[in-house]
C-alpha cells in the first residue's frame, strides 16, 4: 500500500517499473475526505482504497460505541462520496457498520475508456 497524491497519479513519484504493483492505497478516512485527493481518479481507474478510521470524520462518534445507526451511515456515505473500497473502524457495537456498500464510481463518457490488449495475457486492460 502508498499513501494517496491529492494531484491524481500517486506513481508518479516512483520509477516506471515499479507503478504497476501498486494498486492498494491507504489514508485516514478524514485525510481522504479533507485534503483535497481527488478520489474519482482511484476509483475510475479500479484502484482500491482503504480509508482507516472512519469514527474521526467530522462529526466525530464515539471510538467504540457509536449510535448503531449513525456508523452504518457513515461508511455507506465513505463507500459512495468517498469511493472506498474497504473502511476501517473501531467501532465494536455497530453491527450496521460491516454492510456491504457499493462504490459510487462515475463512468467514463462513452468512448474514452482507453484499452489496451495486454501482450502476454491476450486481454483487455485499462490503460493506464
Amino acid at each position: 500500500m502508498t499513501q494517496p497524491s491529492p494531484n491524481g497519479d500517486p506513481r508518479l513519484v516512483h520509477d516506471a517499473e515499479l507503478r504497476r504493483w501498486f494498486v492498494v492505497f491507504d489514508t485516514q478516512a478524514a485525510g481522504w475526505l479533507n485534503d483535497g485527493y481527488t478520489l474519482s481518479w482511484y476509483c475510475r481507474s479500479h484502484y482500491l482504497t482503504v480509508e482507516g478510521s472512519a469514527e474521526s470524520v467530522v462529526p466525530t462518534f464515539d471510538d467504540t460505541h457509536p449510535d448503531p445507526t449513525a456508523a452504518a451511515q457513515r461508511v455507506q456515505y465513505l463507500a459512495r462520496q468517498g469511493h472506498s473500497s474497504a473502511t476501517a473502524f473501531d467501532w465494536m457495537n455497530a453491527p450496521g457498520a460491516f454492510t456491504l456498500w457499493p462504490r459510487a464510481c462515475a463512468r467514463r463518457a462513452r468512448g474514452a475508456d482507453r484499452r489496451v490488449r495486454h501482450p502476454r495475457l491476450g486481454r483487455h486492460r485499462p490503460h493506464l
